[in-house]
């Protein structure tokens, strides 16, 4: 019976990655953690556990409570309704948010129910589009809903196979990529008003509107690159108007064409779209319009009011494209940072900032008795005088191995500082050795209740905030 339990174990952790890759391949900036609660019945007995994340050991302690009681109930109702309870309570604590389903995976030998926990700052950061428009409020919550269907679907097949098949990491950035074009085009089309009347004409020609665009942003005109914006008209928003209209309307797989007519964009001149089409050009208007905007060759994305809703890198999904994991910082910093009774907010921010785009892994420690401790640690770092450090100097001296030290008004006093503090319980050997050193000076200085936060960042522009 235990190679039994180990087989299935096995296969639940596998399908608990595969629920992480999923989202990881989208963004990897966005703070979150997928959970598989379980049940498994042996011979003579059942087993009730769940797969997610070790460090948080009291929300584990939670969720083995709740484990062992949800499946004391004895029918689908019972579990659905005690499920979405537990959620609903979870929800309201505040920092984070819950995100499970339904329609949970049981058989003859087993009960799975699975949910998503995600830092409600940084989901707040996606666009949200209204209900009139789309079923799922912005394009994370598409993807997570579509990858529950698609386990829903598979719960009649061995739960080996499953696993087996959607540990391939093709396999859930196809799940992501579908969920999300999928997302997009009923999008346009519900802007459009192709839904109104069942217009089959107009959505026959938005519904491969993502391959259109990705066809585009591939080519070349004359040797030079794209760029350039489609305002996409809608019902529900005054009408746009162009400055140029175009006798005969140009269909979106007209991609040559269009590459074209992109020529004739600029920061204050859009092409149109409209029912399906391109029509003519219109003066640009950056607020409450949806636009397609090609960034650069083989990327496009899709926006309202300059707010990014999704991102298209050769014709995948892809947040890592986009810089969003500053505004992911900027709310964390700002929550961070009020420890401090005086602070050169402005400074500090643009000196993190700088460190997460520069490509360098680091370490920033902001300490309010930053000469003392310099003075601590001088034997392990390289000392200076006093200066300000300008997000130039930051970028510069993060090339040097070790930490540097600011007071909370940016005045520097050494760089290039080892850290000490002793092996802590909850370090994670998955992070590196900047995360966990950076973990244990933190848990070290906790016990002198100095006020201090670390911002450690990495060279692909992840980041962690640390006090």
């Amino acid at each position: 019976m235990n190679k039994e339990k180990d087989s299935f174990i096995k296969n639940i952790k596998g399908l608990q990655l595969a629920g992480t890759a999923l989202i990881k391949n989208v963004d990897s900036n966005l703070d979150f953690k997928f959970y598989i609660v379980y049940n498994y019945f042996l011979e003579k007995e059942s087993i009730c556990g769940f797969i997610g994340d070790a460090e948080e050991k009291y929300f584990n302690i939670e969720l083995q409570n709740f484990s062992d009681l949800i499946f004391e109930k004895t029918n689908y109702e019972e579990i659905r309704d005690t499920f979405n309870n537990f959620l609903d309570y979870q929800n309201s604590k505040g920092t984070h948010e819950f995100i499970g389903t339904e329609l949970f995976h049981s058989t003859d030998n087993y009960n799975l129910l699975y949910f998503y926990k995600i830092n409600k700052k940084q989901i707040s950061c996606y666009k949200n589009i209204e209900p009139i428009y789309s079923e799922d409020r912005n394009i994370i919550i598409s993807i997570i809903g579509n990858f529950f269907l698609e386990l829903t679907e598979l719960r009649s097949e061995n739960l080996f196979k499953i696993s087996q098949k959607i540990l391939l990491n093709e396999y859930t950035k196809e799940i992501a990529n579908k969920s999300a074009k999928s997302f997009v085009i009923n999008l346009i089309a519900n802007l459009q008003g192709a839904f109104k009347g069942l217009n089959s004409k107009m959505f026959r020609q938005i519904i491969d509107i993502c391959d259109d665009l990705d066809a585009i942003s591939e080519l070349l005109y004359e040797k030079n690159k794209i760029s350039g914006k489609i305002s996409i008209s809608a019902d529900s928003y005054p009408k746009i108007n162009s400055i140029v209209k175009f006798e005969n309307p140009i269909k979106l797989n007209n991609h040559k064409l269009i590459r074209k007519l992109l020529e004739g964009t600029s920061e204050n001149i859009d092409l149109i779209l409209e029912s399906g089409e391109i029509i003519g050009y219109t003066y640009s208007n950056n607020n409450n319009v949806f636009k397609l905007n090609f960034i650069k060759q083989n990327t496009w994305k899709l926006q309202e009011s300059n707010q990014t809703i999704a991102i298209f890198k050769s014709g995948k999904i892809d947040f890592n494209t986009e810089n969003i994991s500053e505004e992911y910082f900027i709310n964390e910093f700002t929550s961070k940072v009020n420890i401090f009774e005086s602070l050169n907010h402005s400074l500090l921010k643009k000196i993190a900032l700088e460190l997460i785009n520069s490509n360098n892994g680091s370490i920033l420690i902001i300490h309010e008795n930053a000469k003392e401790e310099s003075l601590r640690l001088k034997n392990d770092s390289i000392k200076a005088e006093p200066f300000v450090l300008t997000s130039e100097l930051a970028h510069n001296l993060s090339k040097i191995d070790g930490a540097i030290i600011i007071d909370p008004n940016c005045i520097c006093y050494g760089f290039g500082v080892i850290l000490d503090g002793i092996s802590v319980e909850n370090g994670n050997m998955e992070r590196g050795s900047r995360y966990n050193s950076s973990k244990r000076y933190i848990q070290n200085r906790k016990n002198t209740k100095e006020k201090l936060i670390a911002i450690i960042t990495s060279d692909d522009g992840n980041f962690d905030i640390l006090n």
